[in-house]
């Protein structure tokens, strides 16, 4: 594919090669349509040169002619097909990977979701991106936001879901044959910079799973270290305002739809990470300080996840 013949030359940088992404697709008619090319080529020009110096040979060189144009014409009409179908593949997930968890669409997630004490429901109601929109949305709003995006591309994604991802938030597919290509982790840090641990994490899960490419997208930003490992081990960064970058070079009724997405319903309160509810603010009784609790703590088996509340949320 031409996308990774070239990747070392991407170097990990953050910007449009998040968008070759859409082109990683293999087209079956291009394979098609070379190999028309040779057996047109080879009939043609290299048989009957080859076959002058045979009396014999050179009285069937008409016939391999004639077979040569058959087969260049079948593969040259399948190459045909193939691209005029290359847009219609329907973008839906691969049957090859069910994830455990295929998130519902917020309107869903946040029926009967009583909202946080913390989420103004007041808020007004953003017209266009903004990388302080992108860092204010929770963190199952913000990957959910990234299998979107990758969804607009023309993408086949699936979602790990809820629980311990192994390093992995999104998982890519090829258009056709359905073949795991790409893997992306997402992480809401807005106030903390994506260190070079969890960008070795995600290089173990793409040997782990023998892919070739990886994409960290944060709406914070990168360390140096992060970076340098990223420039030698295929993986693509994209920090918060480079993702902005890439939805505004979208069409604008893809941004439209990624923006109602992005902010429907509560999308600034937390959600527990093992039950998906939005989580309640809580009181340490020791130290006084705020963190977000699940609202399943009181129920049984209790739900201990708790979540650090962001600089200014108390």
């Amino acid at each position: 594919m031409a996308y990774y013949r070239k990747r070392r030359r991407y170097r990990g940088s953050s910007g449009s090669p998040l968008l070759n992404i859409a082109t990683m697709t293999d087209p079956a008619w291009i394979g098609s349509a070379i190999l028309a090319g040779i057996i047109l080529f080879s009939s043609w020009l290299i048989l009957p040169a080859v076959f002058q110096i045979n009396p014999i040979l050179k009285i069937l060189t008409p016939l391999f002619e004639m077979i040569g144009s058959i087969l260049a014409l079948i593969f040259g009409f399948m190459a045909f097909m193939l691209f005029l179908a290359r847009d219609t593949v329907p973008v839906t997930p691969s049957t090859t990977y069910k994830p455990a968890y295929q998130p519902p669409k917020p309107s869903q997630k946040l029926q009967n979701d009583n909202p946080s004490p913390y989420a103004n429901p007041d808020h007004e109601q953003p017209i266009g991106w903004s990388l302080s929109l992108l860092r204010d949305l929770e963190w199952k709003r913000f990957e959910d936001l990234c299998n979107e995006y990758h969804r607009e591309c023309g993408l086949r994604s699936t979602t790990t879901g809820l629980g311990a991802d192994g390093g992995v938030d999104i998982r890519l597919f090829h258009r056709e044959t359905g073949a795991l290509i790409a893997v992306t982790q997402c992480k809401a840090w807005p106030d903390k910079p994506i260190g070079v641990e969890l960008v070795r994490q995600l290089l173990g899960t793409m040997t782990h799973e023998k892919v070739p490419t990886g994409t960290f997208i944060t709406n914070g930003t990168f360390t140096k270290p992060a970076e340098e490992l990223a420039k030698e081990d295929r993986i693509i960064l994209v920090d918060g305002m480079n993702f902005i970058t890439l939805i505004e070079r979208l069409p604008a009724s893809s941004q439209a739809r990624l923006l109602a997405f992005a902010t429907e319903g509560d999308y600034t309160t937390p959600s527990c990470p093992h039950c998906g509810i939005k989580m309640v603010p809580r009181t340490n009784r020791t130290t006084g300080k705020k963190f977000w609790g699940c609202k399943n703590y009181t129920k049984y088996p209790p739900c201990k996840k708790i979540l650090q509340m962001r600089k200014g949320t108390d």
